[in-house]
């Protein structure tokens, strides 16, 4: 499997703007690391009131725990979409 260095914004955009599940290996806050099958833009389980997680993190549906997971961008190691890998860089 290739893996292309990209940065995290722009890639994260073009999911957003085709609306299709994507997979991210990520660290969650206990230092352990995760894969993620999801997609942006699912509102289908919603049940009103108001966001609370900080407005940095992306929020999206996890299809295989069925529920809403909240990721930080800083600790998102890879993306896989459309059949590649990305590994993340700065934007900096």
């Amino acid at each position: 499997m290739e893996t292309r260095k990209y940065i995290l914004s722009n890639l994260i955009d073009q999911i957003v703007k085709k609306g299709v599940f994507f997979g991210a290996v990520y660290q969650k806050k206990d230092g352990e690391i995760t894969k993620i099958n999801a997609r942006f833009g699912v509102t289908r389980h919603l049940k009103g009131g108001k966001r609370t997680v900080p407005g940095s993190m992306y929020v999206v549906w996890d299809s295989n725990r069925k529920r809403y997971t909240a990721l930080d961008p800083d600790r998102i190691h890879s993306i896989t979409y459309q059949g590649l890998t990305y590994g993340i860089i700065d934007s900096e």
